[in-house]
């Protein structure tokens, strides 16, 4: 029983290099993993900027062809234009909607990038101040040689 604490000290370099490792290894899969959401996101929002534009280049058209209807009393075609007018507000709506949320997910994700970091930098800080506060990953045969 005595030398029990001497075996789990000697386990301790193991734990905290397993330890390190796997800290480097969620790093390197997490952070790429925002960092790619965040890029979809943007370019997201970019693609409802060119949509916007394209529904402002339509909403000159309809009311370019809306004052000649008017002129020509074509009661047909202005019965399309202000169906085309319908569609293009919801297009424009949806868009709105869709750009809205992506920049939710744009901020969401630097939110995650930043707590990610910081809990990264304190695990890390953790395991060089204290080594004994290192754990062992579960699963591993670590625990085998504990109290």
């Amino acid at each position: 029983m005595a030398d029990e604490p001497a075996r789990s000290k000697t386990h301790q370099p193991d734990v905290e290099a397993q330890t390190k490792k796997q800290l480097a290894e969620l790093e390197e899969w997490v952070k790429p993993s925002i960092q790619k959401l965040g890029n979809q996101a943007s370019q997201g929002i970019d693609k409802c900027i060119s949509i916007f534009e394209i529904c402002q280049l339509r909403e000159d058209a309809l009311l370019d062809t809306a004052q000649a209807a008017e002129r020509y009393q074509d009661l047909e075609l202005l019965l399309k234009v202000e169906k085309e007018k319908e569609e293009l507000y919801h297009v424009y709506q949806e868009t709105e909607e869709l750009r809205d949320a992506m920049e939710i997910v744009m901020w969401n994700c630097n939110e995650l990038k930043v707590g990610l970091e910081g809990h990264l930098k304190e695990m890390r800080l953790r395991l060089v101040s204290d080594p004994t506060t290192a754990r062992p990953a579960p699963g591993t045969n670590s625990d085998a040689n504990g109290p």
